[in-house]
Order: C-alpha cells, then sequence, then structure tokens
C-alpha cells in the first residue's frame, strides 16, 4: 500500500517550491490459521513466524506436548480425542468441549496451564447436560456457552460468563462470576444459594430480537443489577426476587414488562428506569358470576418440559362448574339439547396402542371469537396484535378432543400436548398453551383465564407473534368429565 501525501506550494518572492513526499510501501500479512492432528504438525506450526493461530484438531487420541516459551501466537484446543501437555504462553488460548467429561478435562486443564494472556472455555453443539466442577479460575478465565440445547451446572468461578445461544437450557450458577452476558438464547438463569453475581446483561441484537427467547432469571442467590440493551420481557422469580427491583437499567428505547415471583400484576420500567406496578385489576365484576372449582389441575405458571425447544408455557385455567346442569337434571330455557348439534366422531389415542372414541361439535364461530378477545386484551395494554394461524387449527381442535378424555396438558396416550407442533414442523421458537372447561362462551373462557395469573401471562406474552383456539362441546355419554365446553389456546412466536 503506498500513500501520498501533498503539501501546499511554497510561495516566495522569485520562485515557487513544491514538495512531494512519498511514504516507504507498506504491505499487510494475512492472518494464517494451521490445523494440526499430529505433535509433529504441532512443532512445526510453533515454529513458523507466518502461523498467527494454531487449532489442535485429531482424529484419534493423541498427546500433545508445549514447551515453557512464549508464542506470539492463538491457540484453539479441541477437548475430544486430545491430551494436551501446555507450558507456552500464547496470547489467547481457547478450549472447545462438547461432553461432560471433555468440559470437566478442560477445566482441569486450564487451572493446571494459564501462562496464557487470556483463557476460556468454550462449550459449544452440546445437547446433554454438563456439570463444571468446582475450581477457582476468576483471575484466569472465562467461560462461552454457545449452540447449546442443555443444563449446565456451573461450579466453577469465572472472570466472566457468555451465553451466545442457550435456548432450551437452564444456566445452573454455583459459582461467583463478575459478569454474565446473554448475547442470544438463553432460557433461564438460575444464581443459587450461595452464589454471587455482579452484573447479568442482556445484550441481544435488535435485528435478532425475533429469535431470542427466554430471559428468565431465578434469584436464590446475589445479583447486583441487571442491563437490558433492547426490549424484552423478564420473569424474575427466587427467594430474593425482591432485592432486584432498584437495580434493573433499562438501555434500551422502550418500556419492559417485568414479572416478579408470584406476583399477579407485571412492572412497566420505562427508558428513565422508573419501575411502575401495573394497576389494572384482572378481570370484571362479571367474574362474580362464574363458579370455578379450581384443583391441582389450576397451573399459575409456567411449565418447561425437556422434549420441547425454547420456552413452552402451558397453563391449566380453573374448570367451572356445568352451567348447563341446573342440580335437577333439567336442562336451562338458555341451553340448547344435544340434538341441535351435529356431533361427529373422534378417536383418541391412550397409549400402547389402544384407542377410545369421543363425540363432539366444533364451534369454529366461538373459537374465533375467542381469538378476537385475546387481541382486545393484548390491544388495550400496547402489545403487539396475533394473527390467526391456520397452520395451528388442527393442532388446537386435536387437543380440544383430547380433553374431553383427558383434562390436562398431558395428552391421553401420556405425551405433552405441544409435541403435536412437530407433526406440522412449527416444534421451535415460543410455545404456549392454555385450556380451560365447563366455559360456555368465549367472553366467560376470556373472563377465567385473566383472573389466572399464569393464564394471563401467556395470553400477554410479547414474544407471541400468531395463535389458534380450538372449542369443542362434547356429547353428554362420551364426556368423561363432564364440562361440556373445553377450549384450548395455542401460542407461538
Amino acid at each position: 500500500m503506498t500513500k501520498n501525501s501533498f503539501k501546499k506550494p511554497m510561495v516566495g518572492l522569485l520562485v515557487a517550491v513544491t514538495v512531494f513526499h512519498f511514504n516507504a510501501p507498506q504491505t499487510y500479512a494475512a492472518s494464517v490459521t494451521q490445523t494440526v492432528t499430529t505433535q509433529a504438525q504441532l512443532l512445526t506450526a510453533l515454529k513458523s513466524k507466518t502461523v498467527d493461530k494454531i487449532v489442535i484438531k485429531p482424529k484419534k487420541n493423541t498427546t500433545f506436548r508445549i514447551d515453557k516459551k512464549n508464542y506470539d501466537k492463538d491457540l484453539v484446543v479441541y477437548q475430544n480425542k486430545t491430551t494436551l501437555v501446555n507450558n507456552g504462553k500464547f496470547d489467547r488460548c481457547d478450549i472447545i468441549a462438547t461432553t461432560n467429561a471433555q468440559a470437566s478435562k478442560a477445566v482441569e486443564n486450564i487451572d493446571k496451564y494459564h501462562r496464557s494472556e487470556e483463557n476460556r472455555l468454550i462449550i459449544k453443539n452440546s445437547e446433554n447436560d454438563i456439570v463444571l466442577p468446582k475450581s477457582n479460575l476468576q483471575s484466569i478465565a472465562s467461560l462461552t456457552v454457545d449452540n447449546c440445547d442443555c443444563d449446565i451446572v456451573n461450579k466453577t468461578l469465572w472472570k466472566s460468563v457468555v451465553i451466545k445461544d442457550m435456548s432450551e437450557g437452564n444456566l445452573i450458577q454455583y459459582g461467583n462470576t463478575s459478569k454474565l452476558t446473554v448475547t442470544g438464547d438463553l432460557n433461564k438463569i438460575s444464581i443459587m444459594d450461595g452464589a454471587s453475581v455482579k452484573e447479568v446483561a442482556y445484550n441481544q441484537k435488535e435485528e435478532n430480537l425475533d429469535d431470542t427467547y427466554g430471559n428468565e432469571i431465578i434469584i436464590n442467590g446475589s445479583l447486583g443489577s441487571i442491563i437490558v440493551t433492547n426490549n424484552l420481557e423478564l420473569s424474575i422469580g427466587g427467594s430474593n426476587c425482591n432485592t432486584i427491583k432498584n437495580n434493573i437499567i433499562n438501555k434500551s428505547d422502550e418500556d419492559i414488562m417485568v414479572y416478579f415471583g408470584d406476583e399477579e400484576a407485571y412492572y412497566k420500567l420505562d427508558k428513565d428506569n422508573n419501575l411502575v406496578k401495573n394497576t389494572d385489576e384482572y378481570g370484571s365484576d362479571e367474574s362474580e358470576d362464574i363458579e370455578e372449582d379450581m384443583d391441582d389441575e389450576d397451573i399459575e405458571d409456567a411449565e418447561y418440559y425437556d422434549d420441547t425447544e425454547y420456552e413452552s408455557n402451558e397453563n391449566t385455567s380453573g374448570k367451572q362448574e356445568n352451567s348447563y346442569n341446573n342440580g335437577n337434571n333439567e336442562i336451562p330455557d338458555n341451553v340448547v339439547e344435544d340434538t341441535a348439534y351435529n356431533y361427529k366422531e373422534y378417536t383418541i389415542p391412550i397409549g400402547d396402542g389402544q384407542t377410545t372414541t369421543v363425540y363432539g361439535y366444533f364451534d369454529e364461530a366461538a373459537a374465533y371469537e375467542e381469538f378476537l378477545q385475546v387481541n382486545q386484551l393484548r390491544v388495550s395494554l400496547g402489545l403487539n396484535e396475533l394473527k390467526w394461524d391456520t397452520r395451528l387449527l388442527s393442532m388446537a381442535e386435536t387437543r380440544a378432543v383430547d380433553l374431553i378424555q383427558l383434562f390436562s396438558h398431558t395428552r391421553p396416550n401420556g405425551q405433552s400436548g405441544l409435541n403435536l407442533l412437530r407433526d406440522i414442523n412449527l416444534d421451535y421458537g415460543w410455545r404456549g398453551e392454555n385450556i380451560a372447561a365447563g366455559y360456555n362462551g368465549a367472553a366467560a373462557a376470556t373472563l377465567g383465564w385473566k383472573n389466572s395469573p399464569g393464564h394471563y401471562k401467556n395470553m400477554t406474552n410479547v414474544n407471541y407473534k400468531t395463535m389458534c383456539v380450538g372449542c369443542i362441546i362434547a356429547k353428554d355419554e362420551t364426556d368423561k368429565n363432564g364440562y361440556k365446553y373445553y377450549w384450548v389456546q395455542i401460542f407461538r412466536g
């Protein structure tokens, strides 16, 4: 590369002098990375003046030895099939692990050989749970988790922790760390009793927010502050969740919705960091007209299933006592007899290759009215409207049929209801399910869900983009539960 600089002519009484100055040509060598699979290749790469990065990635079990010298290079070590005796000092040393055994060995190696300027353990592409052993690396190394669908139990003390993508996983933090940064998906952070994290920073890029899920923090230990750079919804629980209320910093340009523990209302954190509790009442005076028999099936909070991706929120509404039966087996005047419905036969799998049969009538008009009421609620809160997703209709109606046999988020065959998304290739992203029974109209069903914090949270989740509703009226003789009206909301984001 050549640089030319032109100086303004110097003008005198007799002559004008133009001066040109040329810099000497400069060349820049390209960065060279060399992958080695044997000790001989490693020694050659270490001696090379043109190699800037060495990657150790053997095809079979191999022992590598590095002498005690200073190397002006980066070192990347794939722990799989590698035994490393590293006495060298590098600009940076990254150890990449995929399994629990590899990660534990990497922690041991970092603890023993840590002469490099920067040391880092990278857990990458892991699908099985990992437990990092007790070790104090807080002054010498950091941890990065990239593209893992597993839980990581972290008992190691790190300088910092970075989560690039851990969509289904739970980071269970037993050790101390100064900073935990989330740049991609992370389902949940659990800070256990005795653990200390000075700062959790949600630092996802704005263009990736549509693919960012999770953002739940359980605080049973100590957390100094939470910093959010973009508009995300936070759910904060644990025995010490209230200690963080005054230490959430909103660096985005929009309000952030925050849920705390078992509180029914949510909070809004504005861009000036004012945390204001929502004062809207759940439901309305009409709720007194609805009798609810709340039992163990009433799940107030989100449930998470190992066989689903990202966050799966499944909530069960309290069942309303049969409003069509006045106690003397007479049908009230305001209820149409079963003969008015065009019942059809439906087969339900109940496991072990067995099936059962029920009869029901899909009330599609009531289902769509329920969808409209959800959007009316969301608009009143300033949230995005959901789109009616016809791809989810068959699933919603299948789940409604299931409820006639078993009122649960588990199907009669023992599988999770949300597993049906696999059949239509939609088993990814944010997904949620609300179910209800006994409500004889969309308005009553909506009110029942609004009065339950878990269901309300599902209906007002900012991460959802589409939904569909299934509503079935069961024929009495096949209605095992006796609630007649069964409702299902399916959400996706």
